[in-house]
């Protein structure tokens, strides 16, 4: 019984170290990338105070200055354009960012200041300062509308979440619609947090729900840290669940032969907590841009991972291991999908 205990964590541990090489990445000028990263707080060294954003100041716990803070963008826009392969990706979603600011800062004073990025962003409410938003490559793509979904809770009217964003991007004849989230953390125990996640989930699919109703051949993309599994209930049979006895979305990482094992490690256990969602104007396109099938993974790069000494095999390279400044990318790994033109598609 030992040595089968040894030999299979010495199996984990080789599965662990596996990370999908650079090559993997590599894409023709026809392919269109879609990716979505939690960066994992990305705050402005300045006190706002409207926020609970003290522990990011030079004052604060961790410490935090310019220095640290454009140290972080830097490696959060080499993880971005990494992940694009030749080219950095077309579109990407983003939590966990304090404001408008910080994308600023990223897409102008980063390396992507080469790739002619525009931002979609709103403030949201959420007390701890941490907003999502979308850059896209603004000469491939038109915006033709952004806006914000609050999540509100029936039984907390006065507790914020963080806004959905959603907006709409054109590239010639092909409307695309975007959904960004992050969803409410674990933070208090999975299954005493779980309500929140799935009440989120309902406000969403209320949206995409409507949205089939108008034109069931539209063409959403639903991006996300969920802080759920694809097998949870929030995923599994509320946002995917069928509309009018009919299925119109997917969940990309509800897939036991993806590439890699997760986008996030919480002890010895990997789970996608990032997903893409893709509805079924996308995955069976009558024209434009489709689904690139088996593109979709965890962005398990070398230099975004390091060896977990504790646990075996490899982990996130995050900033902070508790307070202690690590330097890293984040705690998270990106997502991402391939569009390629229909004659190609799923």
């Amino acid at each position: 019984m030992r040595v089968f205990a040894i030999c299979l964590g010495v199996f984990f541990s080789l599965l662990a170290k596996a990370q999908l090489a650079p090559e993997y990445f590599e894409r023709d000028e026809k392919t269109l990338r879609v990716v979505f990263y939690n960066v994992e707080n990305i705050f402005d060294p300045e006190d706002d105070p409207n926020k609970r954003d003290e522990e990011f100041t030079p004052e604060g716990d961790r410490y935090w200055n310019k220095y640290k803070f454009y140290e972080k963008l830097n490696r959060s826009a080499k993880a971005i354009m990494a992940t694009g392969g030749w080219t950095p990706p077309e579109v990407v979603g983003i939590c966990e960012i304090e404001n408008r600011f910080v994308l600023e800062q990223l897409i102008y004073s980063t390396p992507l200041k080469n790739f002619d990025y525009a931002i979609s962003h709103f403030e949201s409410k959420y007390r701890r300062g941490i907003d999502v938003g979308l850059i896209y490559n603004k000469s491939l793509f038109q915006l033709v509308q952004e806006s914000k979904i609050p999540v509100v809770f029936p039984w907390d009217t006065g507790y914020h979440t963080r806004d959905i964003l959603w907006t709409t991007l054109k590239n010639g004849e092909d409307t695309l619609h975007f959904f960004v989230n992050h969803w409410p953390s674990r933070w208090s125990g999975q299954l005493e947090t779980e309500p929140a996640r799935i009440h989120t989930a309902k406000t969403l699919k209320a949206i995409t729900d409507s949205m089939f109703s108008v034109n069931p051949k539209v063409k959403i993309i639903i991006m996300g840290d969920l802080n759920d599994g694809p097998h949870n209930k929030s995923m599994k049979e509320v946002l995917t669940g069928a509309y009018n006895n009919q299925v119109y979305l997917r969940n990309l990482m509800d897939d036991e032969n993806l590439d890699w094992m997760g986008s996030h490690r919480y002890g010895v256990e990997w789970d996608y907590l990032d997903q893409m969602v893709l509805s079924r104007g996308i995955l069976n396109p009558s024209k434009g841009w489709g689904y690139k099938n088996k593109s979709a993974t965890a962005c398990a790069l070398g230099f975004l991972l390091e060896e977990d000494k504790k646990n075996l095999g490899l982990k996130p390279k995050r900033t902070f291991i508790g307070l202690s400044y690590h330097g890293g990318f984040s705690d998270h790994l990106p997502v991402k999908v391939d569009l390629i033109p229909h004659k190609a598609s799923y």
